[in-house]
């Protein structure tokens, strides 16, 4: 008897259990259920391998959301299959609004439209090791990076995309082995031979052997200008030399005259000059005017020469004759 009560009370507790796991599990669902959520959507223009439904959309490395649902653009919009658009893939992401600062779907509109304007873009990203895929909104140069132009109209809220880094570096890969495989070696080589035929020719037909005679003595009239250069400076150098001794005070030298004592000197010898001509100075003018009234005396007795050359050898001059009167 006792163990029956005890069944029955392990069986209610057991089945108190699940009611209560049943309610909180119908609380979450209706509360996820409940929960506001906006609707993005993308088109990527490469293979979204690694991608999936739930997949992770972060915002600078914060999760602002997950992927919803995963499809080509053709399945929900009608394009011309000649367009480049039939090869997109389409993928709609739920987000939250606030991690937008948007309460509702009208806020969070305005905001992601003017954040697009700003350069903020979706990438494709996987993960190195795993190879799992999720998107990054991050934000791009929107002159590097603008908005590809579509021919209809986005259900939900459009946020353009940009290719991976690794799809990035795949093309860039590409389109470098293109240019590689384009380049004509055989030609480039030819074109190397040629040159270095040139400048063989152009070599033997320059006279090395007297070029470099004549470097040679370049070099040696740069030698000896150079040393006649040093022995120049070697003599500034000493007359600079001269010249701080000559300008050297008194004080500072005691075997050598200076610029003061020489000055002083020569203004004591024009002094002594001075007095001698001032006290010489009388029979320096008598001797003057013995000398101006000798010179006068020869002027009068060329004058009379050249009258009367006859005066050399007669103290008289001739008598004039009569006849002439």
């Amino acid at each position: 008897m006792s163990s029956r009560a005890n069944y029955f009370k392990i069986g209610l507790f057991v089945l108190f259990g699940v009611i209560v796991l049943l309610g909180f599990l119908t609380t979450l669902g209706i509360s996820l259920l409940t929960k506001d959520k906006i609707l993005l959507e993308t088109y990527i223009d490469e293979s979204v391998q690694g991608l999936s439904v739930g997949s992770p959309v972060k915002n600078r490395g914060v999760q602002i959301g997950n992927v919803e649902r995963i499809d080509f653009v053709t399945s929900d919009y009608n394009v011309d299959h000649n367009q480049a658009a039939n090869k997109l893939i389409l993928v709609v992401i739920a987000a939250d609004p606030t991690k937008f600062s948007a309460e509702n779907e009208i806020q969070a509109k305005k905001i992601i439209r003017q954040r697009v304007e700003e350069g903020m873009r979706l990438q494709l990203t996987q993960q190195p090791l795993t190879g799992i895929a999720y998107l990054e909104l991050d934000y791009f140069d929107p002159k590097e990076f603008p908005a590809p132009e579509i021919t209809w109209r986005p259900k939900n809220i459009y946020i353009p995309s940009v290719k991976s880094m690794f799809s990035s570096f795949t093309e860039s890969a590409e389109v470098a082995v293109k240019k590689i495989s384009e380049i004509n070696f055989k030609e480039l080589v030819d074109n190397v031979n040629s040159l270095v035929s040139n400048l063989d020719k152009a070599v033997d037909d320059a006279n090395i052997s007297q070029l470099s005679s004549t470097a040679v003595e370049l070099m040696q009239e740069l030698k000896e200008s150079n040393n006649a250069l040093k022995a120049f400076m070697k003599e500034i150098r000493t007359t600079n030399d001269y010249a701080k001794k000559l300008l050297k005070p008194v004080e500072q030298s005691e075997h050598s005259a200076s610029i003061p004592e020489l000055v002083a000197s020569l203004d004591k010898t024009v002094s002594k000059i001075d007095v001698m001509i001032a006290s010489y100075k009388p029979d320096l003018d008598e001797s003057l005017d013995d000398v101006k009234a000798s010179l006068n005396n020869i002027k009068e007795l060329t004058a009379q020469i050249k009258e009367n050359p006859s005066v050399l050898f007669n103290s008289k001059p001739p008598a004039q004759s009569g006849v002439y009167k």
